[in-house]
């Protein structure tokens, strides 16, 4: 028989705080949303914040807590893994995990922005064929510019032509949405970033059903060029 670690013990305390604050009526909707984790307790964010205030971050325990079929578990690792002991190739094994939306986001917002390594991580999400994974390149590439990272000449130029490819294509409403939120970021960065964008939107053949979008971000861009 196995000693329960300091790991386990843990875990089932954390498990013990998602059962006494479950909620049945918000895990019901998220079902209704097509979010159908195997195991839900339907806690909030600011709640889950709360806990992992009061856990210190470990990496066994953050990767044994993403390795668990539950939702909170998963959202939970992304406040408890180090992110100066994450590497690349361990944020893309979790990439490829991701099961929706709600998790890219936390994973991008509270460690994938802070790994070394992150724009490499970045721009190889937003070119892969997987559509949540390409999302959650798009939020992360969105989280560093908000954190002011630069791009180089050539991260730009690979973010704007994959969006123009993007919205040439069948991509999904959350992806494009996710996308156009990048390049208004990227466009944020200098007058010189918004005047590239514009310039490549204005020449792209895209359907009359996406024009929208590139007429969004040209105002943007006009707006941050103060025309």
């Amino acid at each position: 028989m196995l000693t329960p670690t300091s790991t386990d013990e843990q875990i089932r305390e954390i498990k013990r705080q998602f059962r006494k604050a479950m909620n049945g009526i918000v895990a019901a909707s998220m079902r209704e949303k097509g979010m159908d984790y195997r195991v839900n307790f339907g806690l909030t964010l600011p709640l889950l914040k709360r806990i992992a205030s009061t856990v210190t971050p470990d990496k066994a325990l953050a990767q044994r807590l993403w390795e668990e079929p539950v939702r909170e578990s998963k959202l939970l690792a992304t406040w408890l893994y180090p992110a100066e002991d994450m590497e690349v190739e361990t944020a893309r094994q979790w990439v490829g995990t991701i099961p929706y939306t709600e998790v890219a986001d936390l994973c991008c917002m509270n460690l994938f922005s802070r790994i070394a390594g992150a724009a490499q991580l970045a721009a190889d999400c937003t070119t892969a064929d997987d559509e949540l994974t390409r999302y959650t390149g798009y939020q992360l590439w969105s989280r560093l510019l908000a954190q002011k990272y630069t791009p180089t000449d050539e991260e730009a130029r690979h973010l704007i032509s994959d969006y123009i490819d993007l919205v040439r294509g069948t991509a999904p409403a959350h992806l494009l949405a996710a996308a156009t939120g990048c390049m208004k970021r990227l466009a944020a960065v200098s007058p010189q970033r918004a005047a590239e964008i514009q310039q490549r939107i204005s020449t792209a053949e895209v359907p009359d059903t996406r024009r929208a979008l590139l007429a969004d971000i040209d105002e943007e861009c006009r707006f941050l060029q103060g025309e």
